[in-house]
């Protein structure tokens, strides 16, 4: 109810309001957050969904921001749906770039760091070195790609749309991070599904 009576005013007061809310939901209190979220994904123009997915990368409210767009296109917004697929389907290709510089500095960076370890010590280790280099998985620029692309392909997949088929599959692929190869099969499993329950496989 009082999610509604704040949406109410917002409506009334127009772009000015989601301008606003546009901003303020960056940063703050999560509780607070959520509700600049819950008004945004409502107000439904195309600029206000950006605003609430450019949150899925935070360590904070990313998990629960996207949560709330899932519980929006639990209600059947035919309009969220294409809006949400049209958006996370443009940035998963860019994501995927910035993953993708982020992993080859890190793994350059562990290289580096075994040569440098392996030299310091004249007599060879009983691990040949292997336990010095680290996952680039626990590179923080990583970590935020995969967490950034994991979401994207998570909420194509909740669309569960064939469309979207091929571009999950490309993701499944067994090269692909663990995180996001698992959310790219999770989709899979829903498009599947829900041709199953219509009968149309």
């Amino acid at each position: 109810p009082q999610i509604d009576a704040i949406f109410s005013k917002t409506r009334k007061q127009g772009a000015a309001a989601e301008s606003t809310l546009r901003k303020e939901v960056a940063s703050g209190e999560v509780a607070a957050r959520r509700v600049m979220a819950q008004l945004l994904l409502r107000r439904g123009t195309q600029p206000a969904v950006e605003a609430v997915i450019d949150q899925l990368p935070d360590n904070e409210f990313g998990e629960q921001a996207l949560q709330l767009v899932r519980a929006e296109l639990d209600h059947g917004n035919e309009k969220l749906s294409n809006l949400v697929e049209k958006i996370c389907v443009g940035r998963a290709g860019d994501a995927n770039k910035e993953l993708a510089k982020a992993w080859s500095k890190a793994q350059k960076a562990a290289e580096a760091a075994a040569k440098e370890a392996k030299s310091a010590k004249k007599k060879p280790s009983a691990t040949n070195g292997h336990a010095t280099i680290a996952d680039p998985l626990r590179d923080p620029d990583v970590q935020r790609g995969a967490s950034e692309l994991g979401s994207l392909l998570r909420l194509i997949g909740y669309l569960a749309r064939p469309s979207t088929q091929s571009l999950l599959l490309k993701y499944a692929d067994p090269e692909e991070p663990r995180p996001i190869r698992l959310a790219a099969i999770a989709g899979l499993r829903r498009i599947v599904a829900q041709s199953e329950a219509k009968g149309t496989e």
